[in-house]
């Protein structure tokens, strides 16, 4: 994903982003830079750590969607709320 752009399916296709909410859906979410390290917080409370690829805000609504990939492989998504950013690339 082109960083200060919205990701499209395009994108997911080529792995540049983790999902696409598509047009109109979501907007840019401003960072100090992407990748970002953070520690996901599981519902039963266990912590794993992630680098983060993706942020997304909801237009016209208050989530903000992260996209995200594990250091030994494979990715995800969530809320904003369950991350805990540690460090910004840039």
């Amino acid at each position: 994903m082109i960083e200060e752009s919205v990701a499209n399916q395009d994108d997911v296709n080529h792995c540049r982003a983790v999902f696409a909410a598509g047009a109109g859906q979501s907007e840019v979410f401003s960072t100090p830079g992407l990748p970002a390290l953070a520690v996901l917080t599981a519902e039963d409370g266990s912590e794993t750590k992630v680098v983060i690829v993706q942020i997304e805000k909801q237009v016209g609504g208050s989530m903000t969607v992260v996209g995200y990939v594990f250091p030994q492989g494979g990715s995800g998504m969530g809320v904003l709320e369950d991350l805990r950013i540690l460090e910004f690339s840039k």
